[in-house]
């Protein structure tokens, strides 16, 4: 072709072979031919390859996981600053002057391996071995001898190079045609020039354009939870050594060293107050604040309509900014809001309306747990007979205790219907779900008018705001949530003007500024996952769990099972001796003590949800109310005449509120890991009761501790910390010291350092307590009688010390209990069918 000019661009190695990508100039206009050439490389030229690719990156304060930089010519003029990855081994652009929060980058990347610790190297010589476990998982469930997570990796077919260079335009194209896009980007030809715009390059580095391969994520899974600050903690238990894992996600992720190292090394040293412009630090740090709601939007699929609002720390912050948005509090002069609530609703989503005096409606659940879309259009169709009120329905994408999901489409188009406004609580959610404001390829009602979301929730969000995402019309308050600095447009001695933008008018004082800026990295982080291969490794763990656990006899799972929900498991603990359940606070603290496993016990934060669970009825939950909160002293006061105990804020029976104990299957953990709590949990049910003789509780206030620990204290403190000569730490008396005692029973003794050992240490201690004549109590049922006999649920350590030393104990028929669990009464039908087939 006349006036044609090739050029062949070395893009680097992939997998021991050159890639190359082929370009032609014609007529000074640059278009890019998305044709790849491999050239085999010699041992060599790898080598020669390599150590330039380790000079050409570097690793920042020598930190094993940070960003890493690659040092470029800049304009002299411009202020040079460090190209920026989140992954050892990445790197990008530093084009321009300014740091951009679209320049840092997580997919991963072969040249990753250069730059690993020890324990990455490690833990990347396990991958394989994970990996075929997890495909024998599959095996043993349904025979099939291919798994999505194959351990064969492919070579991509495609690299998209995100320099200058590339074709933007066709990648804009391929983002339009993706659902939910339609309506923020437009296709186009090939770029007639080679500048590209700094708007148009943030839009192609979006992760709906750059989806990267299953094994790079599956790399990243394998880097992250290397990542994670704490995650290789070894803590003295009660036991001994433990190695912790953390299964508690649902009420708060945990910080990554690659985000805060990010924010030590570029946010704070530029760190000024965002509400001037006129200094550089205050423009760069406005305009990471700013690239972040962006990439926040871009996450949620936001659109001019849309505010993204940084507010508190939780979903909390959120429900409370909106409700002042919508001036629902002056019910003087309207009526008040009728508001709908889903089943299984988290308080923050009940008692804020409840306060404002709205008219709450609790939409029944389905037989499966779902939401009953057909009670919610009764309810609706009711509503219009009536008087012209605010309709609201405020609903949750995801319940915080069975996980269950929720389809927020169907009630988005039913809501909009007959005239209401679709609120969804994506605080439980939000880190593993798409989430869509606009729902464009649904139809033009699908789409929500506010979302609630936790941020701190996310891996890598503990410091973030929690968020509102809402309908620009949904505000419709004259003065702002929190008015002060920032919200303002002129002040004058007799009349103020506030700002007509929400996002401005609604974010009063000085803002969590490092705190928002964090926010968009783990959006980020979550958008490089994709949401998609999140749920489909989250689905693949939940059946994993569930086909362990749920052919137990004793170990109740909360939540129907057959529906798609979140590997968010809710459980409970049956003692086959006794007919009673084990506490839930007892199972969270053996957990913790043997096993290392951070779970959370209670009722998270949802107890109407809990009440249904559990088989509650309202007459039963009256007596326990009354019960718990209206103490009746007449034997305590008998019991602690002499000890002077004081009762625990006027309550003296905490210990008989129920509960259940909570964990979920973080994605992104090692098949390793998964099978270790399958067998954990697998063993509390089994053998867990026969502690409880190790174990004491104090009445009053519902707490448990390990009998030869007294009580179970945290072991560090602000109060060891000093300033009088710079910082120091003074360290505490650490739990070291107790294990080291040489009269500490011999299997404290018995390290827990990985899974392995862990699983062998429980064994050896289950097994040892079961021998008579080792742990024996007095008869502690003598203490409960009267109402205090009628609602006990839980079996107490005199009796699981009855049982080993082969006393009788009382049998308690399931019918008999003051309540009986849903999921109990279902184990029981399932088994009476069987009997009967």
């Amino acid at each position: 072709m006349d006036g044609t000019t090739e050029q062949k661009l070395h893009l680097g190695k992939h997998n021991g072979l050159k890639v190359f990508k082929h370009l032609t100039k014609s007529n000074d206009q640059l278009q890019t031919i998305q044709l790849i050439s491999y050239k085999k490389t010699n041992s060599e030229d790898s080598s020669k390859s390599s150590s330039a690719e380790n000079r050409s990156c570097m690793s920042v304060d020598n930190q094993p996981y940070g960003c890493n930089i690659r040092k470029q010519e800049t304009n002299p003029q411009a202020v040079e600053l460090p190209n920026i990855a989140l992954r050892p081994g990445h790197s990008v652009r530093t084009d321009h002057s300014v740091n951009y929060l679209h320049d840092v980058n997580l997919t991963s990347s072969k040249e990753t391996k250069a730059f690993r610790t020890k324990q990455n190297k490690v833990k990347n010589n396990n991958l394989l071995s994970d990996r075929k476990e997890n495909v024998e998982n599959k095996q043993d469930q349904n025979g099939d001898k291919t798994s999505k997570f194959s351990t064969k990796l492919k070579v991509p077919n495609l690299i998209r190079n995100r320099t200058a260079d590339s074709n933007i335009p066709q990648a804009r194209n391929t983002l339009s045609n993706r659902p939910g896009h339609e309506r923020t980007t437009k296709g186009g030809k090939a770029l007639a020039k080679t500048s590209v715009t700094r708007a148009e390059r943030r839009d192609v580095t979006h992760r709906h354009v750059l989806d990267q391969p299953t094994h790079h994520k599956l790399e990243l899974c394998d880097f992250v939870e290397q990542d994670i600050i704490g995650g290789d903690e070894v803590r003295t238990m009660g036991f001994g050594p433990t190695k912790i894992t953390y299964l508690d996600y649902v009420a708060s992720g945990r910080p990554l060293r690659s985000i805060e190292n990010f924010i030590r090394q570029h946010v704070m040293p530029n760190y000024a107050n965002t509400h001037t412009e006129v200094s550089y630090y205050a423009a760069q740090t406005t305009k990471f604040r700013e690239e972040a709601r962006e990439i926040i939007k871009e996450s949620v699929h936001a659109t001019e309509n849309d505010a993204v609002i940084f507010c508190g720390s939780g979903s909390t912050s959120a429900f409370h900014k909106v409700i002042h948005a919508m001036d629902l509090k002056k019910s003087t002069y309207m009526l008040s809001p009728i508001v709908l609530l889903g089943p299984y609703e988290h308080h923050s989503n009940i008692l804020p309306w409840i306060e404002i005096k709205a008219k709450v409606i609790h939409i029944k659940q389905t037989h499966e747990g779902l939401i009953n879309l057909q009670h919610l259009e009764q309810e609706l169709k009711d509503i219009q007979d009536g008087p012209k009120r605010t309709i609201i329905g405020s609903f949750s994408a995801a319940s915080n205790v069975t996980g269950i999901l929720t389809d927020t489409v169907a009630i988005s188009k039913m809501m909009h219907k007959y005239g209401g406004l679709a609120f969804f609580d994506f605080a439980c959610a939000a880190p593993y779900v798409e989430i869509d404001m606009n729902c464009v390829q649904d139809g033009p009602d699908a789409y929500k008018d506010a979302i609630f979301i936790s941020t701190h929730k996310f891996l890598g969000g503990p410091q973030t705001p929690g968020i509102l995402i809402a309908k620009k019309w949904v505000f419709r308050n004259q003065v702002p949530h929190g008015v002060g600095g920032g919200t303002v447009v002129f002040v004058r001695r007799q009349n103020h003007k506030y700002y007509a933008e929400p996002e401005h008018r609604e974010e009063g004082g000085t803002p969590a500024i490092i705190e928002s800026i964090r926010a968009g990295l783990v959006f980020k982080l979550k958008d490089t996952f994709t949401s998609q291969f999140i749920m489909e490794r989250e689905t693949e763990y939940f059946q994993q769990a569930l086909s362990a656990w749920s052919k137990h006899p004793d170990l109740l799972i909360l939540g129907c099972i057959k529906v798609e929900r979140l590997p968010i498991f809710s459980l409970l603990f049956r003692n086959p001796h006794t007919g009673r359940l084990l506490h839930h606070d007892f199972v969270a603290l053996v957990l913790n003590q043997l096993f290392g496993l951070q779970v959370r016990s209670g009722c998270a934060c949802a107890a109407l949800y809990g009440l249904e669970l559990m088989g509650m009825s309202e007459e039963v939950a009256q007596r326990y109310e009354k019960f718990i909160t209206e103490s009746n002293r007449t034997a305590d006061r008998e019991k602690n005449s002499e000890s002077n105990i004081e009762s625990y804020d006027g309550l003296d029976n905490i210990i008989f509120k129920p509960g259940f104990v909570r964990l979920n299957l973080p994605f992104f953990a090692s098949a390793k890991c998964i099978n270790f709590i399958k067998k954990a949990i697998l063993l509390m049910a089994d053998h867990g009761w026969k502690l409880l003789p190790l174990f004491d509780f104090e009445r009053k206030t519902g707490k448990w501790w390990y009998r030869e620990e007294q009580t179970f204290q945290p072991d560090k403190s602000l109060k060891d910390i000093n300033f009088t000569k710079g910082f120091s730490c003074m360290k505490s008396s650490s739990s070291q010291e107790r294990y080291k005692d040489t009269n500490t029973p011999i299997f404290k003794r018995f390290p827990g350092l990985d899974y392995d050992e862990i699983i062998e240490r429980a064994t050896y201690i289950l097994n040892d307590v079961s021998k008579p004549n080792q742990y024996d109590l007095s008869d502690q049922t003598l203490e409960y009688k009267g109402d205090a006999d009628e609602l006990r649920w839980f079996m107490l350590p005199s009796e699981a010390a009855d049982i080993i030393h082969q006393r009788e104990v009382q049998y308690v028929a399931p019918e008999k209990l003051p309540f009986m669990p849903v999921a109990l009464s279902e184990k029981l039908n399932n088994k009476q069918n069987k009997r009967s087939s």
